[in-house]
């Protein structure tokens, strides 16, 4: 499990520039943190808010209140739950015990319109829920 506020930022970089070169990992950790929070804002914000405390447009219509996303780090005892937000975010993998999910399954969301040659889909699903999970992990109090 990642333990440090920004180690997810760091293993994207580390890939990137094993692949692009040292230079180019800053510009491509900028361009996934946008795009996690293109993606926050277009399927998260009206539920959990534009700053991601909870307060969306929405959230008073809701059964269950939305959690406060800047807080999943301290409310883990200052280590991101990545696997956690992972899973739940992905929500392809239903727990019964757990219960009803407030909250939709993007995983399923993600996937659809994406290709489906040598198991491509699965690629773009995972790295539309990690650009997610980057940006996140970047907006930590």
């Amino acid at each position: 499990m990642i333990k440090s506020r920004f180690g997810t930022l760091a293993i994207v970089a580390m890939l990137t520039a094993g692949y692009m070169g040292a230079a180019h990992a800053d510009d491509q950790t900028d361009r996934t943190l946008a795009a996690g929070k293109q993606r926050f804002m277009q399927n998260c914000a009206s539920c959990h808010g534009e700053n991601a405390k909870g307060a969306g447009i929405v959230a008073s219509h809701l059964e269950t209140a939305p959690a406060d996303l800047t807080q999943l780090s301290k409310n883990n005892n200052g280590s991101f739950p990545f696997k956690t937000i992972y899973d739940t975010i992905d929500g392809r993998t239903d727990i019964g015990a757990h219960g009803s999910r407030d909250m939709p399954v993007w995983g399923a969301e993600y996937k659809l319109g994406t290709p489906t040659a040598g198991g491509m889909s699965e690629s773009v699903v995972r790295g539309r829920i990690l650009e997610l999970i980057v940006y996140l992990q970047s907006i930590q109090e």
